[in-house]
């Protein structure tokens, strides 16, 4: 799935006139890690479910475009920060 999604973003990098900002922006990617309460869960999830509905519709006069999202939401173990790599240690 993932390199599916990989395969459409690099497609797409290739297209003249692609919108990159803005409102009507048609290429994103990016990666979101962060802490949520129960209640924000519910609300990513539903997020998640308006999205599916959506890009689910089928093509009509207004609708002409075809666009594919990939996600995925897991929990994730925190981890302590990691250094820069370029800092130096005092010992």
């Amino acid at each position: 799935m993932l390199r599916t999604a990989e395969r459409d973003f690099r497609a797409a990098l290739g297209r003249d006139g692609l919108a990159v900002t803005g409102r009507r922006r048609e290429l994103w990617a990016g990666r979101s890690k962060g802490w949520l309460s129960p209640a924000d869960l519910e609300r990513v999830n539903a997020l998640l479910a308006e999205l599916g509905t959506l890009l689910s519709r089928g093509p009509s006069r207004t609708r002409n475009r075809m666009f594919a999202l990939t996600y995925a939401l897991a929990p994730a173990e925190p981890r302590p920060p990691r250094r820069s790599r370029g800092a130096l240690v005092e010992r």
